[in-house]
């Protein structure tokens, strides 16, 4: 206990001025308190010598809420929330667009591979359309080759079964 006792007599040593410790630190959370419509005195509680906190009036010796800091605490709350509910719609918004950029890019190469297949089609039925009408020439070229030479075959035939019997050969001897 007695260690406890030099340890808090070292730490924390009683104020030597008149507002409290006089440091960066407290300077800034004094100027901050203030800012926020707090008395001057109220900024930091000191810690006496003795380990308790000076009593502003409220159950177990804790300051009493400020009616206008709690309103103003509220008010700030529901400020915050509200830039929340600003900043998700906005995000839902964006995340919208970037969705709706993305499927209308699918689109148009969805579209850009259709006109592809497309003309690929096209392309192939004119050639298939050329390629049988070349195969209709050939077929023409060759009934029309077929038929001269049924006819010269016929016409030889003819000549050969109607051609005089050149020698005849004496018939029945020798």
């Amino acid at each position: 206990m007695l260690i406890l006792l030099v340890l808090e007599a070292l730490i924390f040593q009683p104020d030597q001025q008149p507002n409290g410790s006089d440091n960066p630190t407290t300077r800034g959370i004094t100027a901050r308190s203030r800012t926020h419509g707090n008395p001057p005195g109220d900024a930091v509680l000191p810690v006496h010598s003795s380990g308790q906190q000076a009593s502003h009036g409220g159950p177990g010796g804790a300051p009493k809420p400020d009616r206008s800091a709690l309103e103003k605490a509220r008010a700030d709350i529901a400020a915050a929330e509200a830039r929340t509910a600003d900043y998700e719609q906005r995000l839902r918004e964006a995340r919208l667009k970037i969705f709706k950029n993305l499927e209308a890019r699918r689109q148009q190469a969805l579209q850009a591979r259709t006109e592809a297949a497309a003309q690929a089609r096209a392309r192939a039925q004119e050639q298939v359309k050329a390629a049988r009408a070349d195969i209709e020439q050939d077929k023409q070229q060759a009934l029309a080759n077929l038929q001269a030479e049924a006819g010269r075959l016929a016409s030889e035939i003819v000549r050969t079964v109607l051609r005089p019997v050149q020698a005849a050969s004496p018939v029945g001897g020798q």
